[in-house]
């Protein structure tokens, strides 16, 4: 009985770490985007209390960062593991690919990949808790990766092609932390 309750709490360990991982990076995020924002003269805003637990399927967005002449509507989007690709669409479906891999007694080596199902991302409400001298100013969507994962490529019709920080999917800006923070810095 006691191996049971050991291997069940090993099992529940082992498959909570990434969700720990994304607790301590979004921590680690809201000081860099607090200390950033204050140091600006720039607001930032979150829509609910519970804002770093934000959820890719959610329907609404995370925070806002208010500038003088833009607002920046963010939603997290986290990969549970640094070791996968985000494949994303343009007309706004994803899937992550995970690698396998193995070693031969021989010492050979193979890596295969595996894809998740392809998920739509939902239709995320930008202007949900959004205040009425907001839109006299240039409104902004982020999709931010947090934490983020090796690569992100963009699939078109027969290939698969690697897109960086601040291309434009599915009406939605994608930024890692570093990069968004980046832009916010030249955005005085």
């Amino acid at each position: 009985m006691e191996v049971l309750v050991f291997l069940a709490a090993a099992g529940l360990l082992i498959e909570g770490l990434p969700f720990v991982r994304i607790l301590f990076k979004r921590i680690s995020a809201r000081r860099k985007l607090s200390k950033l924002c204050s140091q600006m003269g720039f607001s930032l805003h979150p829509v609910a209390r519970s804002w770093l637990f934000g959820r890719r399927m959610g329907k609404t967005c995370d925070f806002y960062v208010e500038t003088p002449e833009t607002v920046y509507a963010v939603k997290w989007f986290a990969m549970k593991k640094r070791g996968q690709y985000l494949i994303l669409t343009a007309d706004g479906t994803f899937r992550v690919r995970k690698f396998l891999n193995f070693v031969s007694s021989r010492g050979g080596y193979a890596r295969f990949f595996r894809d998740s199902k392809p998920c739509k991302l939902p239709d995320y409400d930008f202007r949900a808790d959004f205040r009425d001298e907001w839109y006299l100013k240039d409104i902004r969507p982020v999709l931010l990766l947090n934490p983020t994962c090796i690569e992100v490529h963009l699939n078109k019709v027969d290939r698969e092609s690697l897109i960086g920080n601040g291309e434009v999917i599915a009406g939605m800006a994608l930024h890692t932390l570093s990069s968004f923070l980046g832009e916010l810095e030249r955005s005085e």
